[in-house]
């Protein structure tokens, strides 16, 4: 009975402890959304990071999730591969039913055509991501250089992510 007590403590600590030290992160990025139209597309890309000091990536994969409750945008990431939400015929070229953190590498990069399936429910929903997507948001913990992309605009640069639209 006691060990198991202190294994729900333990776990209480070490959550309530990781959630603290990312609020301020988190905090930021709700502000931020400001500048954000309401019903807008957005795509996400988080680079890689080699010291998050202490934090784990997929805390912040799921994180612009908050601009769906502040700004009802379309965000193709939202559900994953265990809860899929398929495309409606609007959102069919750039949506996928499961995907995973893109990079912006995968955007300077792609090879496939919009609907070339790559693994169980993934699909590639970002071939002429300039065209339909109206803003780019980069998580970039380390990478500090403004993406230089002639279709995109930088709107908005905090401490560990920048909001771009994307002109058409």
């Amino acid at each position: 009975m006691n060990a198991g007590l202190l294994l729900v403590c333990f776990k209480i600590y070490f959550i309530s402890d990781t959630w603290n030290r990312v609020e301020r992160q988190y905090k930021e990025f709700e502000d931020a959304l400001q500048y954000v139209n309401l019903g807008s597309k957005i795509i996400i890309v988080q680079e890689v990071s080699t010291d998050l000091k202490d934090f784990e990536p997929f805390l912040y994969y799921h994180m612009c999730a908050l601009s769906i409750i502040e700004r009802s945008v379309f965000w193709p990431n939202f559900f994953t591969e265990l809860t899929p939400i398929y495309p409606t015929a609007k959102t069919a070229l750039i949506d996928s039913p499961s995907s995973s953190q893109l990079t912006i590498f995968d955007l300077q990069n792609n090879k496939f055509k919009n609907g070339y399936a790559y693994g169980k429910g993934f699909v590639v929903y970002w071939e002429s991501w300039t065209e339909g997507f109206d803003y780019l948001i980069s998580i970039r913990f380390e990478y500090m250089e403004i993406i230089g992309i002639k279709n995109l605009k930088l709107k908005f640069r905090v401490s560990f992510f920048d909001i771009y639209q994307i002109n058409h």
